[in-house]
């Protein structure tokens, strides 16, 4: 090989070289989907509501429950009123579960529901 080929060679390789080094450390881009889960801390994440919610309630009950079985243990015991936070893309419950979490909100209770979409019962 002579001179001028052993520098472009090492020329080619550097400039590889430093592109990879800038691909590495390059940020990554942002991730704009929603997303409703408490662990995602996407601009559109539900993370920061999860937060904040200790703000505005001093008590904070999470549960993965249906709607239906959470009102059901609700009214087995003698709870206290209470505000219910849904969140999610979709709020389509079924009449059974609808008409048990009226009569909560009924006895007191408030329920705050943040979708962008709401099913046949809800929107009548």
């Amino acid at each position: 090989m002579t001179r001028r080929e052993k520098w472009t060679v090492g020329l080619v390789i550097v400039l590889i070289g430093v592109l990879g080094w800038m691909e590495a450390t390059a940020p990554e881009p942002v991730d704009w989907s929603p997303s409703w889960s408490r662990y995602h801390d996407k601009p559109y994440g539900a993370s920061l509501v999860h937060e904040r919610l200790t703000d505005l309630f001093p008590v904070v009950h999470t549960t993965h429950r249906s709607i239906y079985e959470n009102v059901d243990a609700l009214n087995d015991t003698a709870a206290p009123p209470m505000a219910h936070v849904l969140l999610g893309a979709q709020f389509s419950p079924d009449q059974v579960a609808w008409n048990a979490l009226l009569d909560r909100v009924s006895a007191g209770d408030q329920l705050f529901v943040a979708a962008a979409w709401l099913g046949d019962e809800v929107a009548d």
